[in-house]
């Protein structure tokens, strides 16, 4: 289980759920454990015995989108493919969140431009998720 947020749309009732990934080793099924429910632990340590309980939502894999570490103006995590608005001064543009170069970018379908994320806290642009 990889220590890094991720959200997906849950099989079936297509809720979105936030949490860590598990992926399966022997099936191609992918699975969020909600980050407030990682691990119950119960048992006996001194006995050597642990029962690991967790909570898990099996989600679609290809609605999988990794959080960048980094909030809009509103206090929101960003994730990959979130539709952001960049603002500043006379500037407005929508943009779509992508991983490509090993770094997050804002990418305006509209003109074909991409801009890293991190150069638009920088200098001085302001973020906020639209969808």
């Amino acid at each position: 289980m990889e220590k890094r947020l991720y959200k997906g749309l849950k099989i079936g009732s297509k809720s979105q759920v936030t949490g860590y990934v598990i992926k399966s080793k022997w099936t191609p099924r992918t699975f969020i454990c909600p980050e407030d429910n990682l691990l119950n632990i119960e048992g006996q340590e001194d006995k050597g015995i642990v029962r690991l309980n967790f909570l898990a939502y099996e989600i679609e894999p290809d609605s999988l989108c990794r959080c960048t570490g980094k909030r809009d103006r509103k206090g929101s995590l960003i994730y990959e493919n979130d539709i952001c608005l960049i603002t500043r001064s006379c500037i407005c543009v929508v943009v779509k969140i992508i991983w490509k170069n090993n770094c997050y970018w804002g990418y305006d379908v509209l003109y074909g431009t991409m801009i890293k994320l991190e150069d638009l806290e920088k200098n001085g642009y302001e973020i906020e998720i639209c969808k």
